[in-house]
């Protein structure tokens, strides 16, 4: 399981299911911590990833009722089954944060977005966006850019980098809570964003708990799941099919088959939007000299 979801554990409290899908249960604690009984095996922040020998996703799909977190890290959920943790695997992200060297290249040349572009069928606003700001180049064919959309991603570039925190808290607001479903889309730019500034923070001069507060202040208006794991992301937890893509990014990597695979299945659009967010962190890095040029901006006049 996850280090967040490992020490949510360590206080007995009420768990609340808030979601039951194929892929297994999403819990919320009195603490408003989200965790999810996970049924696959990818690993994350709050996953609990279940032993399928042990438990299967019938019978935990038959869990109706809300149960505790015991005194000894348990679940349980009365007449129905305990979940124990004791002895349990604790994951995280860290793990795959080590092999960082990042290194000078244009958007439009990063090997995972070339491939990640192949895939998609409807062109994504979001991604095609950064990199028609940065590059030049763009992923959609001529297709035009939504202006909103631009300048909200010229602001909050700018205003990281000046440490605006009006002006950053202004483009967040516009992010967050944007788009559909359990993690709209611009809650997983904000996420990618995020993850890439802390994992690339000996490499900046940002203030990146003034970057965070500004994101806190807005995360009230999205879902407690993406709110939840936008902190995580505040400090370098995240799914690990992203930290693998991240150091993929950075590095300019070829991908495997596994890792564009693995981005494409996080959520319906989610791993290409937070794709999308790590991608700007890493121009914002780039912009402060630090292993690269300093003006790297060719958007849009």
């Amino acid at each position: 399981m996850g280090k967040p979801a490992a020490d949510i554990l360590t206080a007995p409290q009420p768990v609340t299911i808030r979601g039951i899908t194929s892929r297994g249960i999403f819990l919320e604690t009195n603490s408003q911590c989200i965790l999810f009984l996970s049924s696959e095996k990818f690993k994350g922040p709050l996953n609990i990833n279940l032993d399928p020998g042990s438990l299967n996703l019938s019978k935990l799909l038959e869990i109706h009722e809300n149960g505790f977190i015991t005194a000894q890290g348990s679940l349980y959920f009365p007449g129905k089954l305990t979940i124990r943790t004791t002895g349990a695997r604790i994951w995280s992200a860290a793990e795959l944060r080590k092999g960082l060297h990042p290194k000078e290249f244009a958007l439009a040349d990063s090997q995972l977005i070339q491939q990640v572009s192949k895939k998609i069928d409807d062109r994504n606003s979001l991604l095609e966006g950064v990199v028609l700001m940065f590059s030049g180049v763009d992923l959609a064919g001529n297709l035009p850019i939504d202006h909103d959309l631009r300048i909200n991603l010229e602001n909050l570039f700018t205003s990281l980098l000046r440490g605006d925190h009006v002006g950053t808290k202004a483009a967040v607001d516009f992010f967050i809570g944007r788009g559909s479903g359990l993690t709209p889309s611009g809650d997983d730019l904000i996420l990618g964003l995020l993850f890439s500034l802390f994992c690339l923070q000996n490499y900046h001069a940002l203030n990146l708990d003034g970057i965070k507060n500004s994101i806190a202040e807005s995360t009230p208006r999205t879902t407690k799941i993406s709110a939840c794991l936008i902190t995580c992301a505040g400090i370098g937890e995240v799914d690990e099919r992203l930290a693998r893509s991240f150091e993929v990014l950075v590095n300019n990597n070829h991908p495997n088959q596994r890792v564009v695979t693995g981005l494409l299945g996080w959520g319906n659009s989610s791993g290409i939007d937070a794709l999308a967010g790590m991608a700007l962190g890493l121009q914002i890095v780039k912009s402060q000299g630090r292993f690269g040029e300093k003006n790297i901006f060719h958007g849009p006049a």
